[in-house]
């Protein structure tokens, strides 16, 4: 037994000097690794180093992108107005030689028209030697009442007393119109027969085409507060608008789908509790003057009732009694395409002189 004990003693003496031999042979081996370690970290770090430069460029495209959509969304905030209103305004390109083509925007409810022209340049006022009115139907009527849209496609129907019998002189055509800020651009079948837009700059130089509108007429007076504001006539598949602005300015308007737009603007004067008169120019027949003169009585604050002195309107006859309601501009129908070639249909000939 004590044998035994000695021996497993001598064993395990010796087992702990080859094991303090093992670890003190695996220090320069550590080493070694430790090295080789160090040397995969610095491949790694220089992996990752090369790889950051990618993911800065591509972090610099992915903010300049991020910074691209939000001046975007800057450019298309809400203005409080609708593009209808904010189209509107005077415009004029050039042609060949000193000739212009000019355009005058204007809208009711939001409804948009324009008054086109061919003019000789001069430093005054870009008057047209031929000219024809314009309206242009929308697809939807959002298409003109966004507040942050700067664009929008709409179709172009043009008539002039000038030709065709004042009748719409062709088919619908298309026409994309964006407000920039030189003035506006047009492209489509309407304005180009090529797919680049043309810009109509902003021309103050391009003639009213509602002259009487500023004029000062002997007997002219203030309008009561019960005549101002927007009327609707009250009976009728094509109402009569009219418009008293307060300070002398009348529009009238009428569009029905299929019928060319009968839109009026110029002055009324001679107020007085029982009566008034008018003179203005209609859109499409140049600025020959019309008159109108009516008695008119009210029923409260939204009811007026206008008899018809004279006319120059051949819808409006002498001694006849008209209706009128007050309404919001908001009431006021937004014409769209799809009413009007339901109301002209497939067959409409647009040639007053085919037959």
């Amino acid at each position: 037994m004590n044998k035994n004990k000695w021996g497993i003693c001598l064993l395990l003496s010796l087992a702990v000097l080859t094991a303090g031999c093992g670890e003190q042979a695996k220090k320069e081996p550590v080493q070694q690794t430790e090295s080789v370690e160090s040397s995969e970290v610095s491949v790694e770090t220089t992996l990752e180093t090369a790889g950051t430069g990618t993911e800065s460029a591509e972090t610099a495209e992915s903010v300049e992108t991020v910074e691209r959509a939000e001046t975007e969304a800057e450019s298309k905030t809400d203005t409080g107005e609708t593009l209808a209103k904010r189209l509107c305004g005077k415009y004029s390109c050039p042609r060949d030689g000193e000739e212009y083509l000019i355009l005058d925007l204007f809208e009711f409810g939001n409804n948009l028209y324009g008054y086109m022209g061919e003019a000789f340049g001069d430093e005054g006022e870009l008057m047209a030697y031929s000219f024809w009115a314009v309206e242009f139907f929308p697809e939807e009527a959002t298409a003109l009442t966004s507040t942050v849209a700067d664009e929008c496609t709409v179709y172009a129907m043009s008539f002039s007393i000038m030709s065709n019998l004042s009748k719409y002189q062709a088919a619908p055509q298309e026409c994309r119109i964006k407000l920039v800020p030189e003035g506006i651009e047009l492209s489509g079948p309407f304005i180009s027969a090529g797919e680049d837009p043309v810009l109509f700059s902003s021309d103050d130089r391009v003639e009213d085409p509602f002259p009487y509108v500023d004029s000062i007429i002997e007997g002219a007076g203030e309008a009561p507060a019960k005549l101002t504001g927007l009327w609707k006539e009250r009976v009728g598949d094509a109402p009569i608008y009219l418009e008293f602005d307060g300070k002398g300015k009348l529009r009238i308007w009428r569009e029905t789908p299929g019928t060319e737009v009968l839109y009026a603007c110029g002055c009324y004067y001679g107020i007085e509790k029982e009566g008034f008169g008018t003179r203005f120019n209609s859109l499409g027949n140049g600025t020959m003057p019309e008159e109108l003169g009516a008695l008119c009585g009210y029923r409260g604050n939204n009811g007026l009732e206008i008899v018809v002195s004279y006319a120059d309107m051949s819808f409006w006859e002498t001694g006849e009694r008209y209706t009128f309601d007050r309404v919001d501009p908001s009431q006021i129908p937004i014409v769209t395409l799809g009413e009007v070639m339901e109301a002209l249909g497939e067959d409409h000939v647009y040639d007053m002189y085919a037959e």
